[in-house]
């Protein structure tokens, strides 16, 4: 996810002409907020398309995508799993 689009800026940072012809970025919100709703993004799409659902959440300590996601498919039916000594 990202709030840099490529199609409005080019190497020289020229404005793309016909901005109105796509979305400019897949997020819109503040940084802080871009964790927790990309793992709700990816959960909520695995289940819609491909009739998948994901039992594990692999996080660090103060991942908030967890808290996004641990009831999304009934109540605590994602485990969380701790992240330990990944560089």
């Amino acid at each position: 996810m990202s709030h840099y689009c490529r199609t409005c800026k080019t190497n020289d940072n020229v404005r793309y002409k016909n901005k109105e012809n796509h979305e400019c970025s897949n997020y819109v919100g503040s940084s802080g907020n871009m964790e927790p709703v990309g793992a709700y993004r990816m959960f909520e799409r695995s289940k819609r398309l491909r009739k998948l659902q994901y039992s594990q959440y692999y996080g660090d300590g103060d991942s908030k995508g967890f808290e996004e996601v641990k009831n999304i498919y009934g109540n605590n039916s994602v485990e969380k799993l701790e992240c330990i000594g990944h560089v």
